[in-house]
């Protein structure tokens, strides 16, 4: 449904721009091809951020993963107890 109604809304963009009148017709397909290529991207842009998380854009485990431990926190929060407890 998401594709139907972005290849739809493209087309009737592109097509809308006939409806400005211009005299030069090398300026109305100027117009027309930099709205074309824009949207072109665009969904290209929407097609490859489909999912974000696939192997080729580069995702990888990382965050909380096998380097992450929450011992971390307790020890820093029990080393700084002892040391303000011996001065």
């Amino acid at each position: 449904m998401l594709w139907c109604v972005l290849i739809v809304g493209g087309i009737m963009l592109v097509l809308f721009t006939y409806f400005f009148f211009v005299e030069s017709v090398l300026a109305q397909t100027l117009m027309t091809a930099c709205v074309a290529i824009f949207l072109s991207m665009n969904i290209f842009l929407i097609y490859i951020y489909q999912n974000p998380y696939r192997p080729e854009l580069g995702a990888k485990d990382a965050g909380f993963g096998s380097g992450f431990d929450v011992n971390w926190f307790v020890e820093d929060s029990a080393s700084s107890q002892s040391s303000e407890s011996k001065k």
